[in-house]
């Protein structure tokens, strides 16, 4: 599983960006498809995905999705065929308004 757009920088108060997760494997059909997310300050969140293609899930980010700087955790979690579960596990990099240090 992988995230596309990570090699980009992204900054608190983004709204607009799209996060596309790569499952690894056909997701075609699944239910109950949405990005589990663990914020820097430990609080949770649920972010409701859509299928895009046939194996990826796909989120657009809203007002308050990234509200805080710091590592965000992310995990797909669907179910497809009997089986219900999370993806593996994505780490990310939110970053504050003007911290372009490399």
């Amino acid at each position: 599983m992988s995230l596309v757009g990570t090699e980009e920088r992204h900054y608190v108060g983004e709204v607009g960006t799209e996060i596309l997760v790569n499952c690894g494997c056909t997701i075609t059909g699944a239910t109950g498809t949405s990005l589990k997310i663990i914020k820097p300050d430990g609080s949770t969140a649920t972010w409701t995905a859509t299928i895009s293609g046939t194996t990826h899930l796909t989120y657009t980010t809203i007002t308050g999705d990234f509200n805080l700087a710091g590592e965000y955790i992310l995990q797909a979690y669907l179910t497809i065929n009997g089986w219900t579960g999370h993806g593996t596990v994505i780490v990310f990099t939110v970053y504050a308004v003007g911290d372009d240090e490399e």
